[in-house]
């Protein structure tokens, strides 16, 4: 069991992790790198790296929803986003040489490698939360929706699946046929199943994530040669561990509560519009997969249910229409610009 503290009145940060694609010098590393390492194709897409200015967007929604916060990091490769006023108190970059020391090799294009060392960020607060460049606030929200007043952070995970669905996915056979997603993840679930003796039978979804770094530091702790395997890998890689839910997935082991999301359907399709307790809580979009009738749709619901939050994420399929739509309709939903804006 994990210790819990009993000080409500704690600091939050916020954390992103973003690259700007359109960076010459970026393009230019990422070329050197390719040239000599032979790469799973699905590690190179286009849609891991792409930058549509979500992340002005996304900052202005935790602004507006969650003032509360401390600090804000965002942790890139020697980049600036261009909107970013630098002599601004709450906003830091932070490079990844100064995450990473000594440990994995850079530059990286790895983002289960780069969330491995978010917590080695100095002057990082016990309690922070991990947000994507395409999570967005879409109403006010307190610290008490990530974590308890007991400073434990919140799990938000999908139902259990059925204990022999994830079994039967964790066999070796399955995994050699597995896209590199599920396959990193279910590698962690295994070390979490074979180092606690717990078999989980949720899986993560794609929103904002709350963390303990003293928490984080022991799955660093506990599972540090896999994890060192995995910081030698400069792209995804098939023998790399989804980081991310590794530490979901051991601090479910050590009992800690796990709040349930349900989808339902409508006019006979998903709309991944999913509820946390009672309420609606959640809309995905994935540009390129939901087509353009179906994202109008989603906006539409957002502007109605006012998520806790939402995810606008781009696809493979995306063209630069479902773009501008987007863009669009996040310039009508976070209209007000921030302090730390130019």
């Amino acid at each position: 069991m994990l210790k819990e503290n009993l000080n409500t009145d704690f600091p939050v940060d916020i954390v992103y992790t973003w690259v700007d694609d359109q960076d010459t010098q970026w393009q230019e590393k990422k070329k050197n790198v390719l040239t000599n390492l032979n790469i799973n194709p699905e590690a190179n897409e286009a849609c891991r790296f792409v930058n549509n200015n979500e992340l002005l967007f996304s900052i202005r929604s935790i602004y507006k929803y969650c003032s509360w916060f401390n600090k804000i990091y965002i942790i890139t490769d020697s980049q600036i986003p261009k909107w970013l006023n630098t002599n601004n108190s709450e906003i830091v970059i932070i490079d990844h040489k100064t995450i990473f020391g000594n440990a994995g090799i850079l530059p990286t294009f790895n983002s289960n490698v780069i969330e491995s060392r978010i917590h080695h960020i100095p002057s990082l607060c016990e309690h922070y939360i991990y947000f994507n460049d395409d999570f967005f606030i879409g109403r006010k929200l307190c610290k008490s929706f990530f974590f308890s007043e007991t400073g434990m952070p919140k799990l938000y995970m999908t139902q259990k699946k059925s204990k022999r669905k994830v079994l039967k996915d964790m066999k070796p056979e399955k995994l050699l046929k597995q896209k590199l997603y599920p396959l990193n993840l279910n590698l962690a679930r295994k070390l979490v199943l074979d180092k606690c003796k717990s078999l989980i039978l949720h899986y993560p979804i794609h929103n904002p994530k709350a963390f303990r770094k003293s928490d984080i530091l022991k799955v660093e702790n506990i599972f540090n040669d896999e994890i060192k395997k995995t910081l030698q890998h400069q792209f995804r890689n098939k023998d790399g561990i989804y980081f991310l839910a590794l530490c979901l997935f051991y601090l479910i082991a050590q009992e800690v509560k796990v709040f349930i999301i349900k989808p339902y359907r409508k006019d006979n399709f998903l709309y991944n519009i999913s509820y946390f307790c009672r309420y609606r809580d959640f809309i995905y979009i994935k540009l390129g997969w939901d087509n353009q009738k179906r994202c109008k749709e989603k906006y539409r619901l957002i502007h109605k249910y006012k998520p806790a939050f939402f995810c606008l994420n781009d696809g493979e399929e995306s063209i630069d229409l479902d773009r501008e739509i987007m863009i669009k309709f996040l310039s009508e939903y976070f209209p007000k610009k921030i302090n730390a804006e130019k």
